[in-house]
């Protein structure tokens, strides 16, 4: 072996030990996040689906906003959560004085609210706080970036080391020897999975490091539009009235007649403190791309319409922005391309536990030569 292959082993070997531990819990809790949407019902289905019997209209969105107020005592509504299946409750996002946010699952037919908690003490939501940040806040959004890095630098140094000296011996690292020795089922457990889930990995890797840095996010803005990342930000237009003097089921009538789509409604109350506008994002659930969001801004205080900003008009670096999300969970052609992040994100998780017995292994044979 060449001393810049060897040089290579030890920088895949070192680096795959230090962050081991914090891969195999991202890699485990990436599978779980894979199939969220499927699993959401089943996990908290008072959470996420009606128990009542579809009626013909859906009950009003206005009259779900003053059921929550009710109940949410020194609470105000960030978020509302209007999805496209019918059969998913409708949910309004809150937040306390303490900045504690809460949810508030709405069943759509009668308006009945069927459940309320802590929002970061729900399922799903505990086991993103594990893969973004293991549960200890900015210290392990830290920790996670970092092995994300780390995790980039070991594909493509594994791939290096996979690389035999004579092309004839590779079809021996294309398929598991199932008969071998345990040493030896181990290594290929290691290398032929490994190769296979690559560029898969590579491309999980590389996605993530956006949740985790504001700077390589900015790159995608540069890269593509050659200016910084656009706010999404609206002031309202008027100075005077007081805020929510409107009715939010005329406002959604207005952006469903503007994007006549079937798709997924997220609302977004604006920060009233800063003269926030209302946003309206509606994304496209009929298109072949995904995640293509469309805008409509209102004033937060008299509901009228300030501006429209449909997918088309978003820039470059915008559109590319939104597809990093598809990718890094898979969804972006569906089922397909989920079950191979699912499988991918196993085989990294496998990955650190095979690479240390292949260590321990070498590192034991080592031993016995220096006793001899």
């Amino acid at each position: 072996m060449s001393k810049t292959k060897k040089l290579i082993r030890q920088i895949h070997l070192w680096l795959g030990l230090v962050i081991s531990l914090p891969l195999i819990i991202v890699a485990i809790t990436g599978a779980i996040l894979v199939f969220e949407r499927e699993l959401a019902p089943v996990a908290a289905p008072m959470l996420y689906t009606n128990h009542s019997s579809p009626e013909k209209d859906f009950y009003p969105v206005d009259d779900i906003i003053k059921r929550v107020n009710s109940q949410a005592q020194n609470q105000v509504i960030q978020r509302i959560y209007l999805e496209a299946d019918s059969s998913r409750s409708v949910l309004v996002q809150t937040a306390d004085l303490d900045g504690v946010r809460h949810v508030y699952a709405v069943d759509r037919y009668t308006g009945e609210i069927q459940t309320k908690g802590v929002l970061n003490k729900q399922f799903f939501r505990v086991v993103l706080g594990l893969h973004r940040f293991l549960l200890v806040g900015e210290v392990g959004k830290m920790i996670t970036g970092l092995s994300c890095f780390g995790f980039v630098i070991i594909i493509i140094s594994g791939l290096i080391l996979w690389v035999p000296k004579k092309i004839k011996n590779a079809k021996q690292r294309l398929k598991i020897k199932w008969t071998a020795s345990s040493k030896r089922l181990n290594w290929d457990l290691h290398v032929v999975p490994g190769f296979y889930a690559a560029l898969f990995a590579l491309a999980l890797a590389l996605t993530g490091l956006v949740w985790s840095y504001k700077w390589y996010e900015g790159i995608i803005y540069y890269a593509t539009d050659g200016k910084p990342k656009p706010s999404l930000r609206q002031e309202n237009e008027s100075t005077t009235g007081s805020f929510g003097n409107f009715s939010m089921d005329k406002l959604l009538h207005q952006v469903n007649q503007t994007f006549p789509f079937n798709g997924d409604i997220r609302i977004n109350i604006g920060d009233t403190l800063n003269n926030e506008s209302i946003m309206v994002q509606k994304v496209n659930l009929e298109s072949l791309i995904p995640n293509q969001g469309s805008f409509v801004y209102f004033d937060g205080r008299n509901g009228e319409k300030i501006k429209t900003v449909p997918y088309d008009q978003l820039t470059t670096g915008t559109k590319v922005r939104r597809l990093v999300y598809p990718i890094h969970t898979g969804s972006i052609f569906g089922l397909p391309t989920k079950i191979m992040a699912f499988i991918t994100c196993l085989i990294m998780a496998s990955s650190p536990i095979t690479g240390f017995f292949i260590w321990r292994g070498r590192k034991k044979k080592k031993g016995k030569r220096e006793l001899k």
